[in-house]
């Protein structure tokens, strides 16, 4: 299956198994089903943190969606 690649600006990304890359932009993933994911590119910031408008303007959004689906193994790097 080919790669999954945003633009610069904001993109809604539908994973399907496939490498998923947002490049800029507030991004937002659906993970649709338990298979594996890499997702590149993916920005995000921890509790306890007060971004800058810049900073927030380029967070992504991870979505999960399906029957008995979990994050159980997510691993975040």
């Amino acid at each position: 299956m080919a790669d999954i690649i945003g633009t610069k600006g904001n993109d809604t990304l539908l994973g399907e198994s496939s490498p998923l890359t947002g490049g800029g932009g507030n991004d937002l993933y659906y993970i649709i089903d338990n298979g594996t994911y890499t997702i590149t590119d993916f920005g995000g910031v921890g509790k306890g943190v007060n971004p800058s408008a810049e900073v927030i303007a380029e967070v992504d959004t991870l979505s999960f969606s399906g029957y008995e689906l979990t994050a159980r193994n997510l691993l975040l790097t």
